[in-house]
């Protein structure tokens, strides 16, 4: 039931099944390795001013916000008009990267797979425009021309835009 919840992002669900898990069985392996794993990824990360200053220096533009999560460092150029009512759309993204983030580790801990948890940051850029998008992109490589975003190696960074706000997207 765990790992049905867990691969249909039912999260709270996961939780609350092994937790029956480790009722039943305190002693069982997987459930008391996904129980280790959100004690580490529940730990502070603390402070990211030099990664945010990393970014900074990347992106070169003064236009653009900081926005830290538990897990993550998001620069992004998108408004802050609420959509939907309810949250900005680099809100929107924050969160569901933590969701990704969380059910990405949870799926192998739940199979007795342990990874490595980052011990910072991850860092993200979001652009709301694809011309900006790509000419960033195109700074760095012309071989990212074609990339709705990408993850880059040398500046441990992922760059995407926010494909939610072009025409196409929403017709």
């Amino acid at each position: 039931v765990a790992q049905w919840a867990l691969r249909n992002g039912l999260l709270p669900q996961f939780y609350t099944a092994i937790d029956k898990v480790l009722e039943a069985d305190p002693n069982h392996p997987r459930a008391s390795l996904v129980k280790q794993l959100k004690e580490q990824m529940d730990k502070p990360l603390g402070d990211s001013s030099k990664q945010v200053a990393e970014m900074k220096a990347m992106i070169g533009r003064s236009d653009m916000k900081v926005k830290e999560s538990k897990h993550f460092l998001l620069m992004p150029d998108t408004p802050d008009t609420k959509t939907r009512g309810k949250l900005t759309r680099s809100d929107e993204r924050i969160e569901l990267l933590e969701a990704v983030y969380e059910s990405f580790l949870l799926r192998f801990y739940a199979y007795g797979v342990k990874l490595e948890i980052p011990q910072e940051r991850l860092k993200v850029v979001l652009f709301n425009e694809y011309k900006d998008y790509r000419l960033f992109a195109d700074k760095l490589s012309p071989a990212l021309a074609s990339a709705s975003g990408f993850w880059g190696p040398e500046q441990n960074t992922s760059v995407f835009f926010d494909h939610g706000t072009n025409d196409t997207f929403k017709q």
